[in-house]
């Protein structure tokens, strides 16, 4: 008799085991351990952000005196790993050695790809920019109109819920195609005609090809 009351508790104590490790089983990790949740990183969370900053040519300091771009883009996440940008620049005052003075218009469209970090996320982006060079004297007048393409490695610096810090570095081959039109009396020296033509003239080419730093604000509407 008494050993069949053992059987009975044991098998009872066996039961209730088995039963609160199933229910601890099928309970999540995180609410057994009183954990955040992980975030989620749905497929498609679409975010709309303006941003604004200056840029800075890094290089060719020797032949050029250089003043910052002022950048403003617009930048459409898909979420928060893949997005597209467009965006214009404007410099007022690049000057090649010879002291001819040169403003400097572009505008961009690039794919960003970036980690999903929460506080410091590395991206990059690869795109496009037609960029038009303008000079003007007493003497000459030069307009020039480039085609390029560019790559971007950053990182973004996230401040609160709306605002973000992006810095980053850019490099741009921008004599893919170009086209250019010119007014001259004379024949300055800060000109170069191209394969020997001298009906057709470009700025020195260190005007070109550019790696810029860029510091942007980023605000999401």
């Amino acid at each position: 008799m008494k050993s069949r009351a053992v059987s009975i508790w044991t098998l009872l104590s066996l039961v209730i085991c088995l039963g609160a490790a199933a229910g601890a089983a099928g309970q999540d990790p995180v609410d057994v351990w009183d954990l955040p949740p992980p975030e989620k990183s749905p497929l498609f969370d679409p975010a709309f952000y303006v941003a604004a900053g200056l840029d800075y040519r890094a290089i060719d300091h020797n032949s050029l005196t250089i003043s910052p771009s002022v950048v403003a883009d617009l930048l459409f996440q898909f979420n928060r790993a893949v997005g597209v940008k467009a965006g214009v620049s404007y410099n007022h005052y690049t000057k090649l050695t010879a002291g001819t003075k040169i403003r400097t218009f572009a505008g961009h469209f690039a794919l960003r790809l970036q980690l999903p970090f929460e506080t410091a996320a590395p991206f990059g982006e690869t795109g496009f920019q037609v960029s038009r060079y303008e000079a003007s004297l007493s003497h000459y007048r030069l307009d020039e109109n480039n085609f390029g393409i560019f790559w971007t490695g950053g990182l973004a610096v996230r401040l609160n819920d709306r605002y973000s810090l992006d810095f980053s570095c850019k490099l741009l081959w921008n004599r893919f195609a170009s086209d250019n039109s010119a007014s001259l009396t004379g024949d300055p020296e800060w000109i170069r005609p191209v394969d020997g033509l001298t009906t057709t003239y470009h700025f020195d080419r260190a005007l070109y090809n550019p790696a810029t730093l860029e510091l942007q604000i980023r605000y999401r509407l």
